[in-house]
């Protein structure tokens, strides 16, 4: 017998392939768009690198911080940098506001910039007090003067880009440079601080200099997550300045960082000095090896009293100059952040350990360093900290770094 089987009917396509025969559904309309003019305005881009610290010492408590923002277009063609640090008092607040244009490939832009500087000489004595009894008894008199240095500054500067890591940059300005200057006077006695006083004194009047400088700038470097891993970067300059004072300033800023996963080994060799007819005038702010980001360990709270010799105190006096020459060397070892760069994997707070040494030598045009090795000298002589580190990228807002 023969059956005859029902006509084959065809399945309906599936969704997808409804969709992919489909060449109308979906897609927008080309006949009417909604057009809108070009806004350059500027936006906030990111809000990071801050810093905060903390500092105990015999003398007292300190607090320091500072936040940077960036501002930009939509492009990116446009730049603006608002930069406030705060260290200490409201005195020795400062910001810095800074504007790039780079629709073009020379760049052009200015700044505005009120940055206090504070440096610390010391003195000490022995001083002979009589008590109401009659009976003689010795301290110690500690005279710490610190010398404030403000630099009020308007700029211009133009950029041309060779690539995107090397540029050459030409700028001109006006600086304004005023002045305070207080003593602390400190008596101590069986190691306590029996008497505290604080006197302003006198300054000059404010300086009123020009300046025109050229700067040869390079950037290979790949950043980490609380600082660079690789590459190198390094900064070439003469600026020379005029008007109140004639002098010019010579910066040679070269950096390495080699890395091998996931450590990196990182190198640092910096010359800033002041050269020619006024390079040494007392007027100028003095260079100081004790900044944090030169010679960690020799700022001027992170001496005892008993460590100044009899005098002017040749241990404070060796770290300033008209010339400094630093060299760093660090060993990172990325603890926590991602996987490929770290040994553990925990992106939350990034942290890095490092191993650090700091050298560093200040000298003047009659005062050449000599490269003695000893703690006792009243000659220029380098001074070397090493210790340890630890930067945490907390929350890609800022990097704190404790030593």
């Amino acid at each position: 017998m023969l059956v005859t089987l029902p006509p084959v009917r065809s399945a309906d396509s599936n969704i997808v392939d409804n969709f992919i025969n489909d060449k109308v559904t979906c897609l927008p309309d080309t006949e009417e768009f909604k057009i809108h003019d070009y806004n350059p305005s500027l936006r906030l881009l990111r809000a990071g690198q801050g810093a905060i610290g903390l500092s105990v010492n015999q003398y007292g408590t300190g607090i320091a911080g500072g936040v940077n923002l960036v501002f930009s277009d939509i492009l990116g063609n446009q730049l603006l940098g608002v930069t406030v640090r705060a260290s200490g008092t409201l005195r020795d607040l400062g910001g810095q506001v800074i504007y790039r244009n780079r629709d073009r490939r020379i760049n052009w832009g200015g700044g505005l910039a009120h940055i206090p500087y504070r440096t610390s000489r010391g003195a000490s004595r022995t001083v002979v007090d009589t008590t109401e009894t009659g009976d003689l008894i010795e301290s110690r008199e500690i005279n710490i003067v610190t010398r404030r240095t403000f630099y009020d500054r308007i700029d211009g500067m133009t950029e041309y880009p060779f690539s995107k890591s090397r540029r050459l940059e030409w700028s001109v300005g006006f600086t304004r440079i005023g002045y305070n200057l207080e003593s602390e006077i400190y008596k101590v006695r069986n190691g306590q601080i029996i008497a505290r006083d604080y006197e302003s004194l006198e300054t000059k009047e404010p300086l009123n200099i020009g300046s025109a400088a050229i700067a040869y700038v390079g950037d290979y470097s790949y950043f980490g997550f609380t600082s660079p891993v690789k590459g190198r970067r390094y900064r070439f300059e003469l600026e020379p300045s005029f008007g109140s004072m004639q002098y010019l300033t010579a910066t040679a800023d070269y950096r390495h960082y080699f890395f091998a996963c996931p450590v990196t080994f990182a190198f640092r060799g910096l010359h800033y000095g002041r050269y020619l007819r006024d390079s040494e005038n007392d007027r100028l702010s003095p260079l100081n090896l004790g900044f944090k980001t030169w010679v960690r360990g020799y700022s001027s709270g992170s001496f005892d009293y008993e460590e100044c010799q009899a005098g002017d105190c040749p241990e404070l006096n060796r770290l300033v100059g008209s010339k400094v020459g630093v060299v760093n060397a660090e060993i990172r070892v990325p603890i926590s952040g991602s996987e490929q760069l770290s040994l553990i994997d925990f992106r939350f707070l990034p942290t890095n350990f490092v191993a650090f040494v700091d050298g560093g030598v200040a000298w003047t045009k009659n005062e050449q360093p000599e490269f003695e090795f000893t703690r006792t000298s009243n000659r220029r002589i380098p001074v070397f900290s090493a210790g340890i580190a630890a930067r945490v990228n907390l929350f890609g807002y800022l990097v704190g770094q404790v030593y």
